[in-house]
């Protein structure tokens, strides 16, 4: 909606220029050709694709682990 089709659900940009993307999927959700395409191009660059899958909760246990596994991903708080 309003994006390049194909771009992920949710981008997150960490401290030096270090990007991980995230498709969100319902639990029987599928990739799109163009998500597919992204995924294998990111692979290509090495930047981390995961597929989010499952419930909202499910969902979000999943990017905590996402954070538990990047180092780079802590936020500063002042």
């Amino acid at each position: 909606m309003g994006l390049k089709n194909g771009v992920p659900d949710l981008i997150l940009e960490f401290p030096k220029s270090k990007f991980v993307y995230c498709e969100i999927k319902m639990p029987k959700g599928r990739l799109s050709p163009a998500q597919k395409h992204w995924q294998l191009v990111s692979k290509f660059l090495g930047t981390p694709f995961f597929v989010l899958q499952g419930t909202y909760e499910e969902c979000r246990e999943q990017i905590d682990d996402i954070f538990k596994k990047y180092r780079y991903a802590k936020i500063k708080r002042k």
